[in-house]
Formats: structure tokens, sequence, C-alpha cells
């Protein structure tokens, strides 16, 4: 998962309150059970990452002595709340509000806060959509053209976002996949299976990635995993998934997302026929309820666009 930074000095401290509200339950709330704070066991989770533990440089990746774990288990995966800098906060906040909005679809469940036996720190607890998976294979495209810091300083950001930083990481936006596809390959993970041996591409590869490179890394996920008519059929699933999200930013976006994520997951298990298809947006510390008249300056609809095209090919054998 995709180490996020803070959504806005304006925007985090109303996501904020609200996160607080709902994450440790002030008196009076009357929330869905599900969405209340637990506390669990931490025996039985596993670590699958790590993410950011300080507000750090924005576009720097943190140490790994700066990091909280990022845990799985029992269909449920912890990613931790990083109240330092509004980042979990804000990302509460906005899954329980997306529970009301069609947009939910395309989000993991959302379960609640967790704090676990063993420490105070609060997680988020969301679906694994691995889980019932014999052979997951994973993908995970950073998504947009531009990023938070094309709107850093009118939500107020500009001490932490200075105009000479956003334009140097906006040229070298520009000269990625992200300027010319509207993606960024963040990690491919293909597991071994048979004869196959695993495919793994990090995010060393998508930063350097030209474009053709990046168009034959997405293919190759599903080629790699499957053959025959699951290659197509998977393909088609996929690809229908980017129109349903398509649609939805064309006739109702309620939201804007800046720094987004789409994750990719199918069972490339031989014995797995490609029902098992799942595609969800991810990280949402820079999600937010749309105004009426705000422009969506992030560019998602460019790679939803460009992936269509790709998985529409591959799904009728080109």
């Amino acid at each position: 998962m995709v180490v996020a930074t803070v959504a806005g000095a304006s925007l985090v401290a109303g996501a904020a309150v609200a996160a607080l509200r709902y994450c440790r339950q002030s008196s009076g709330n009357e929330e869905p059970p599900a969405l209340r704070e637990k506390r669990r066991s931490s025996s039985g989770f596993t670590l699958v990452g790590r993410v950011s533990a300080r507000p750090g440089d924005w576009d720097e990746l943190p140490s790994k002595s700066d990091t909280h774990q990022l845990l799985k288990a029992e269909g449920s995966i912890l990613k931790p709340l990083q109240p330092q800098d509004g980042n979990g906060l804000a990302e509460a906040a906005f899954y329980k509000e997306v529970q009301a909005f069609a947009l939910a679809r395309f989000c993991p469940k959302f379960h609640g806060c967790v704090t676990l036996d063993d420490s105070d720190l609060e997680y988020l607890e969301i679906e694994d959509l691995t889980f019932d998976c014999a052979a997951p294979a994973v993908m995970d495209l950073k998504m947009g053209t531009h990023k938070f810091y094309a709107v850093a300083a009118q939500k107020g950001c500009g001490d932490r976002y200075p105009a000479e930083k956003c334009a140097r990481q906006a040229k070298q936006d520009a000269k990625r996949t992200s300027g010319s596809l509207g993606f960024l390959v963040s990690g491919i993970k293909v597991p071994a299976v048979g004869d196959r041996q695993e495919l793994d591409y990090d995010g060393d590869f998508g930063k350097d990635a030209r474009d053709m490179e990046a168009v034959r890394a997405v293919t190759e996920f599903i080629i790699h995993g499957t053959e025959g008519p699951k290659t197509r059929e998977v393909a088609s699933a996929f690809a229908s998934e980017l129109r349903s999200l398509l649609a939805w930013y064309q006739n109702e976006q309620t939201h804007i997302f800046y720094n987004c994520s789409l994750l990719f997951v199918y069972d490339a298990a031989p014995t797995a026929g490609a029902g098992n298809v799942k595609m969800r947006l991810i990280d949402f510390c820079h999600a937010w309820q749309r105004q009426p008249s705000e422009e969506d300056l992030s560019g998602v609809p460019v790679g939803l666009t460009s992936l269509l095209e790709i998985y529409e090919k591959l799904a009728v054998g080109c």
C-alpha cells in the first residue's frame, strides 16, 4: 500500500474532528455497531507492509524506523491510523462518509477503527481483497496526471507544499507515465503457479518505465497468471469495472481524489475461474466531497480510460 500524505490544513481540521468523533465515539453519537471502535487480540496477524508513522516530507518515503506495520488476518487489513499530521484522521472520515454514496461500491469494505490488545495504536480495518484467493495476483496503480500539489495552495497547504517543490514534482510527473497515461505502476505481483515463475514489479520500475513498458506490465499482470479463455474473461471483467467507474465520473462524481491508487486482484490458481476479480480505489488521505463548482485536476479519468483501452483489447484477444 502506498504511503499517503496530508490532505490539507482546512480539510484535515474538519476531517480530524469528524474522524475523532467517529473513531473514539464521543457521547451522544449513534453510529452503527459495525463502525464503532473495537479492541481485538493481536494474535494471528501477519506483517504485509508498512506505512508512515510521521509527517515527514510529502515527496520522500519514510525510513523503516519511521513506519508502523500494516497487518492482515481473518479477511481484514489493519492500516495504522496516522494522527500526527491528519492523514489517518482524514482517511477514517472519508471511509465513514462514503458509505452513504454509490462510490462505496468501488472502495474496500470498511469495518471501523480498531485497537489491538498489546498497543494503543489505532487502525483502520478494511477488507482484504485477497482473502478468498488461493493464489492472489495483485496490481497497485497510482492514478491521475496530477497529485495533491496541484491544489495544495488553494486548500491552505502552501507552507507544507512550497511552490518550487510542487513545480519540481509536477515536472517529474509529466515525464513519467502519470503525465501521459494517467497512471503509474506502484507494484505488480503474480505468484509462481505451476511452471510459471513469480512476476514482480516494484515502484522503482514504475518511476522509470516508459509508456510501452507500463502498458506491457499491466497487460502481463493478466497474461502471466492466466491462459486460454480465462485471460480474456479476466480482462473483460476488469474492463467492465473500469467502465462502471468511468460512468460514475461522468454521471455522478460526488468526490475528488488526489494521490489515490487503484487495486486490481484476481485468483491466478489454475483451478480458479474468472469470477473472483476485484478492482477497488484505495488511499484516501487526499479525498473529499466535491463542491458543485469545484474543478477536478487529478486526471484520474485519464488513467481509467488508458486502462480500459488496454483491457478491452486484451478481452477480444488483441
